[in-house]
C-alpha cells in the first residue's frame, strides 16, 4: 500500500499484520480521489475511524490544509503516528486518540467544522454521527465506506449524491441538504 499521487507520492504505508484493520485500498483511493478532483485542494478533513491513516494521507498529499485523524485502536495508532511521520505531512496532520464518539460528543458547536469528512467504520459503527460535524449548506461532503445496508437508516439533513462500488468496497458520497 502507498500513497498515489502529490507531495507524498510513491511513500509506502504500513499496517499491522493480519485483519486488525481494513485500510481503503489503493484502487478505491485513487478512484475516490479522481471523484473528489481539486474538491480535495484546500479542504479542512476529517479521517474517522482513520485506522493507519491511508485516505487522509492521501489527501493531505493532495492538497488538503489539514486532517484530523481519529483512531482508539492504541496498537494500530503506531501504524498511523509512523506513516504520518514517513510522509513529512505531520505539520497538516493532527491524531486524535480515542473513539469516534467521544470525539463526537467534545466536539462544541462553535469549533470549525470540516469541508469533507471520510468515515470508514468498523463493523458496529456509526458513521451518522460524524455527519454533523460537516460544514452545513456550504459544500459538505461525507465520504462513507460502508456496505449498502448503512443507508436503511436516515441519514437527517444528507441526500446521497453518488455511490460507486469497487468489488466489495462502496463509497457513499452524502451532501447536506
Amino acid at each position: 500500500m502507498r500513497i498515489i499521487a502529490g507531495s507524498a507520492r510513491g511513500t509506502a504505508i504500513h499496517a499491522p499484520p493480519g485483519d486488525r484493520v481494513h485500510p481503503t485500498s489503493d484502487r478505491v483511493r485513487e478512484a475516490l480521489f479522481a471523484i473528489l478532483g481539486g474538491r480535495i485542494v484546500g479542504a479542512w478533513v476529517l479521517d474517522a475511524y482513520a485506522g493507519v491513516g491511508a485516505v487522509g494521507l492521501e489527501a493531505l498529499s493532495r492538497g488538503a490544509t489539514g486532517c484530523d485523524f481519529i483512531e482508539a485502536d492504541r496498537g494500530v495508532l503506531s501504524y498511523l503516528r509512523r506513516n504520518i511521520k514517513k510522509t513529512h505531512l505531520d505539520a497538516k496532520a493532527r491524531v486524535f486518540a480515542q473513539r469516534v464518539e467521544r470525539f463526537v460528543t467534545g466536539w462544541r458547536e462553535g469549533d470549525e467544522p470540516y469541508d469533507i469528512v471520510f468515515a470508514d467504520p468498523p463493523y458496529g459503527g456509526d458513521p451518522i454521527k460524524v455527519a454533523g460535524l460537516l460544514r452545513p449548506l456550504v459544500g459538505g461532503l461525507l465520504v462513507l465506506e460502508a456496505s449498502d445496508s448503512v443507508l436503511d437508516r436516515p441519514f437527517t439533513g444528507y441526500e446521497l449524491a453518488d455511490r460507486r462500488c469497487y468489488g466489495k468496497t462502496a463509497l457513499h458520497f452524502l451532501e447536506p441538504r
